[in-house]
């Protein structure tokens, strides 16, 4: 998700110095101006993510460990650092124990620092390709947790429209975290959404074809499901257009391999979220209530070395 540009475009790259951020800090008014090394100890470089790099760092005062992602100011556009800030800003406005929390932002002459809760465990695709597949025990105790953060985001007319393995974190409780909302947006009830956004194996049907609402973060989780009961999602292919004709078009098959152990109850919690039809789908709410949902057990989840 990194950016690179062209000489010609050159001239459009954010500069700390030009009234853009006197603007935005408007929205921001609590963003501290100075280098986050200022209050933070760097530990370590945990990975790249958008537009950044991820490091572990270490409170000065509390000692509490935090990730810091620092975007170099230097290769970003305008629109980049309005859609950064913007995730910024919708994470603000939500608070729910399965949902990513920001602390603090930075911002210096060179860079951007977005202070984060650390999640130690890694990351949900992780798990699902460590064991091909998550046992049902597990997987219903994740999958309470991230239908609740959801269930919040929704209730608060936030809909995140990229929900996937790969984002949705694992602390050492483990507590599950939904991250990465550089795709969420606001929305009404009754409200047609129409920009095709998120990834194309997770994309709900209606979505593809550019007329949705939020239950497209319904179709997400139990495609979500579907890859952690199974080991990996329905429609995995190349070609990205193929995959939009079998998720618009083919059917789930639950019938045949690891599925013969897992629970009628599970696989009817799958169906439901991939109902084809939005309007049959079950929304946010009502998955919540689902039986197999609620016959969730915390205390039988067997990976707590996590």
């Amino acid at each position: 998700m990194g950016a690179c540009h062209s000489k010609k475009s050159k001239d459009k790259v954010v500069r700390s110095q030009t009234k853009r951020f006197s603007v935005t800090g408007k929205d921001f008014s609590d963003m501290i101006k100075g280098k986050v090394i200022e209050d933070y100890v760097i530990i370590k470089r945990l990975g790249t993510g958008g537009y950044g790099e991820v490091r572990l760092g270490r409170h000065k005062t509390t000692d509490e460990q935090m990730a810091v992602k620092t975007i170099n100011l230097s290769t970003v556009t305008e629109s980049q650092i309005d859609r950064i800030l913007e995730e910024v800003k919708i994470l603000r406005l939500l608070s729910h124990p399965n949902i990513i929390e920001v602390f603090d932002v930075y911002i210096d002459s060179k860079s951007l620092s977005i202070v984060t809760e650390y999640c130690r465990g890694g990351d949900l695709i992780d798990k699902i390709n460590a064991n091909n597949g998550i046992q049902e025990n597990d997987a219903v105790v994740y999958m309470k947790q991230i239908v609740s953060a959801v269930k919040y985001c929704h209730s608060k007319g936030i809909v995140h429209r990229d929900l996937k393995p790969e984002n949705i974190l694992i602390t050492k409780d483990p507590i599950i975290k939904v991250i990465d909302f550089g795709n969420a947006v606001h929305f009404t009830k009754g409200e047609v959404m129409q920009k095709c956004v998120g990834t194309p194996a997770y994309m709900a049907p209606e979505l593809i074809k550019g007329k949705y609402d939020e239950k497209c973060d319904v179709w997400s989780l139990g495609i979500t499901l579907y890859a952690m009961l199974s080991g990996s999602p329905p429609f995995v292919l190349s070609n990205e257009q193929e995959i939009y004709n079998r998720i618009k078009n083919n059917q789930i098959n639950m019938t045949e391999g690891c599925w013969a152990s897992v629970s009628e109850d599970a696989k009817d919690c799958v169906r439901k979220m991939l109902t084809k039809n939005p309007i049959n789908r079950p929304t946010i709410d009502e998955i919540y209530q689902h039986k197999w949902l609620e016959s969730c057990d915390e205390s039988k989840i067997s990976n707590t070395k996590n």
